[in-house]
């Protein structure tokens, strides 16, 4: 069983959907992994480690699942984009509003047929 309990991730920074978290291999195996995937968008990540156990795995796949962008890199980019067209700030928003919407198109292009049939992953 693994230490990480799936209510103590984060939510999905995409589509705020819950995590999952699916252990690959075992203790006896050389590669191990940890994998945490949203139950809603299917955006996964995969954690993995040769010379390390599951216990040092559970924490890095939480740390790398609960990272988030800061908002001073979101602020920085907002700047970078306001001194490019700091003298039209229509020009700016729709730079910013097209951003957004090319990565909702990629979501979308990402969420899984909710019509597919379900496939359990191994354990």
């Amino acid at each position: 069983m693994l230490r990480i309990d799936d209510e103590m991730l984060k939510k999905c920074p995409f589509c705020g959907g819950d995590a999952t978290t699916t252990r690959i291999g075992n203790d006896h195996t050389k590669s191990r992994k940890i994998r945490v995937r949203c139950t809603n968008c299917g955006t996964q990540q995969t954690t993995g480690a040769i010379h390390h156990g599951f216990a040092w795995l559970e924490d890095e796949a939480a740390k790398k699942w609960d990272r988030r962008v800061s908002v001073v890199a979101l602020e920085d980019k907002i700047l970078d984009i306001i001194s490019e067209f700091g003298d039209d700030p229509v020009q700016c928003l729709q730079i910013i509003c097209e951003d957004i919407q090319l990565r909702q198109h990629y979501r979308a292009q990402r969420a899984p047929d909710p019509n597919a049939p379900r496939v359990e992953e191994p354990t």
